[in-house]
């Protein structure tokens, strides 16, 4: 870690060296035990609070792409856009007494479980049973009929996806022409490892375009996000939807430093 921070390529800075994985997405260089694309939220406003930064993402990554793709093999995914449209009322709400009285962080965790593919029956066999609870998931899978349509379109849609994978010399491609192998220590890849792949190369495709289609001022790239100068976020949208067809939006905050450093000590 020393080394990284006192290098002699650019000292007394953080190196920024990344490696693209094989489902095209770009994570930090193996033997960087520092990288900004590690630093969480209130990490980030420490380094560069101070430096008129901001920070910016796809509003909900691989919902809005499952959605985009299923709209382009014949699915309405009206379940998914529903809950895109009024994710700040719907995921508010979660948190009343009156309705599911825990962390709204516990329940968008779950939803991404499904795709990733986690289902929602209810069990202590499902890995959210404890953080969720019996009465909690019946209701999530009964009597919502929000996150009942979101569920229902994550995997109609995500199995529509996958159906429709291009398969090349034995292996699924994505967008980046990168190979998932049909068949892994002798067993078919299951659907579940299969979306991911998908949806990590427009993720990161996605980005490459906001980079090179226009003035993004990126200084970091961060998965589905990058640091860096203040930025349009109508433009950006408009720069995926027109150079590859997506109807994608970015989230976009300045990067304050905290009001209270003794909170992180």
């Amino acid at each position: 870690t020393k080394q990284h921070l006192n290098n002699h390529q650019i000292p007394n800075q953080l190196l920024q060296y990344y490696t693209q994985h094989n489902n095209g997405r770009f994570y930090q260089k193996v033997g960087l035990d520092i990288h900004p694309i590690q630093f969480p939220k209130d990490i980030r406003s420490i380094i560069f609070g101070n430096m008129d930064l901001y920070y910016y993402d796809i509003s909900n990554s691989h919902l809005s792409i499952m959605y985009n793709l299923g709209k382009d093999l014949g699915c309405s995914g009206n379940g998914i856009k529903y809950y895109l449209d009024n994710k700040v009322e719907i995921r508010n709400g979660w948190e009343s007494d009156n309705s599911y009285g825990i962390s709204k962080n516990i329940i968008k965790r779950y939803i991404i479980s499904w795709v990733y593919g986690n289902g929602n029956n209810v069990g202590d066999f499902n890995t959210f049973f404890n953080d969720l609870g019996f009465e909690r998931m019946y209701k999530v899978k009964h009597n919502d009929d929000v996150l009942g349509g979101l569920y229902s379109d994550i995997k109609t849609i995500g199995n529509k996806i996958v159906d429709n994978v291009e398969v090349v010399d034995g292996c699924y491609m994505n967008v980046w022409d990168k190979g998932l192998p049909t068949f892994q220590n002798g067993k078919k890849t299951p659907k579940k490892n299969i979306l991911p792949h998908i949806l990590f190369g427009w993720e990161s495709k996605i980005m490459e375009t906001i980079n090179l289609k226009m003035n993004s001022g990126m200084k970091v790239l961060v998965y589905d996000g990058y640091i860096g100068l203040e930025n349009d976020v109508g433009e950006m949208n408009s720069v995926v939807r027109n150079n590859l067809g997506m109807d994608i939006h970015f989230d976009g905050e300045s990067i304050s430093p905290p009001t209270d450093l003794n909170t992180f000590v």
